[in-house]
């Protein structure tokens, strides 16, 4: 889905400057940018025109202009400076009609902050050339992206190919500017952290629960004869030990899924236990267990028809969890092996920071339960503390249940999921 006139598209690009760009760096910005815009553009169904749209890293407003052509909807930007900002406005002159446009965004941190966004709020976002900035956890973004995707929406991501010709080519020269250079004119963010190929992408939005529909490789750029040439033979090399896509950039559309799956690829991800956040106030097995399953678990099986996705304790077991609005019990869904016909198991809930600080005192829950074996059991209790647990509160449930006791779903109050 393009303008329809790209002639007055490329006048806004070339035309439209902030106040501290000069016009030879718009005119290479805008050359360089267009073309990816298109690209980005093309990925949008019909359907998605008049939809509302999130534009992360909406910074220097490039596919903004592209966008304003198109779309019918609300679009909202996002950027992010390392500042304590909260919002801004950017202010864009056309150098030769004066006309004024005065863009508004929202400031965060799309790899740590929480989007300041309802659930269900956008049709569209737009995650083009950002990926690539980013330095300590993508799946993070992903999660907010697709809280805030309607049922049915889409993600857009644009990002160079680490596999191509110019990566190699930049490797064999030792020159690798977009990740070797300091740029502070641009601000946090302006290098490149890590750069993907198309199977890491594809793996990292599988995984997360979204379905990938399109993934693309383009070559963008025009080259003289020489530089096509060198590309040629280094292609040709490359193609005799790996048939891996040497295109410059890759474009990906992925459509929102049911629900998100907090998975680390281990070819993307080392020392997982440092990811662990208490972001629900539920585990579901195979959803959000990597962040919220501590210590005491065995690894993640999958029982299908049984009882899908459990883990299993190695004797005490601890979640955390993240109090909800009103936390009035717990509950857990555990099926204990064969062998008797009671097990006994222990269910304590505390702040997750007991023991670490003398305000941190408060145990809310600490009980016995007999528990039958060999069948799913939900053991749901109230909580033992009058105390109200303010929202937002670090909980750990600790099970103290039979070693090899699967477990499917562990729930605050109100935070219990529906079942599948």
């Amino acid at each position: 889905m393009r303008p329809t006139d790209l002639a007055l598209v490329r006048d806004d690009l070339l035309h439209f400057r902030s106040e501290w760009e000069s016009r030879v760096e718009r005119e290479q910005l805008a050359a360089a940018s267009l073309p990816r815009c298109l690209e980005v553009l093309d990925l949008i169904p019909e359907s998605l025109a008049s939809g509302d749209v999130l534009e992360l890293g909406a910074s220097p407003y490039l596919f903004t202009l592209c966008a304003r052509r198109i779309f019918t909807g609300q679009v909202v930007l996002a950027n992010y400076f390392g500042t304590e900002e909260r919002t801004g406005t950017q202010r864009l002159v056309h150098e030769r009609t004066g006309e004024e446009l005065h863009l508004d965004y929202d400031v965060f941190d799309v790899e740590k902050d929480e989007f300041p966004y309802p659930d269900g709020s956008f049709d569209i976002v737009i995650f083009s050339e950002l990926i690539e900035h980013l330095a300590i956890n993508p799946v993070w973004t992903l999660s907010e992206i697709h809280r805030v995707l309607r049922p049915d929406g889409v993600v857009l991501l644009s990002t160079p190919n680490r596999l191509s010709i110019d990566r190699f080519d930049a490797y064999l020269s030792g020159v690798a500017p977009m990740v070797d250079k300091y740029s502070p004119v641009h601000g946090y963010g302006a290098r490149h952290n890590r750069e993907y190929c198309a199977r890491e992408l594809h793996e990292l939005f599988t995984c997360t629960g979204y379905e990938v529909e399109t993934l693309q490789h383009r070559e963008l750029a025009a080259r003289a004869w020489f530089p096509r040439a060198r590309r040629f033979l280094l292609r040709s090399i490359l193609s005799l030990f790996s048939a891996e896509p040497r295109d410059e950039h890759i474009f990906l559309r992925a459509r929102r899924g049911a629900a998100f799956r907090w998975d680390f690829p281990p070819s993307l991800f080392d020392q997982l236990g440092l990811f662990q956040i208490a972001r629900h106030p539920f585990v579901r097995m195979g959803e959000n267990d990597p962040i919220q399953c501590l210590n005491g678990w065995q690894g993640r099986e999958d029982w299908g028809a049984r009882g899908g996705y459990v883990r299993r304790c190695e004797g005490e077991a601890r979640v955390v969890l993240r109090a909800p609005e009103r936390t009035t019990g717990v509950g857990v869904e555990v099926l204990v092996p064969r062998g008797s016909d009671q097990a006994r198991g222990r269910l304590i809930v505390r702040d997750h920071w007991v023991g670490t600080s003398p305000e941190f005192e408060g145990t809310f829950l600490d009980r016995w339960a007999d528990i039958p074996s060999g069948s799913w059991q939900t053991i749901e209790s109230p909580l033992e503390s009058g105390n109200a647990i303010p929202a937002g509160t670090w909980i750990d449930v600790v099970l103290d249940l039979p070693a090899g006791t699967a477990v499917r779903r562990v729930w605050l109050d109100s935070g219990q999921p529906t079942a599948d």
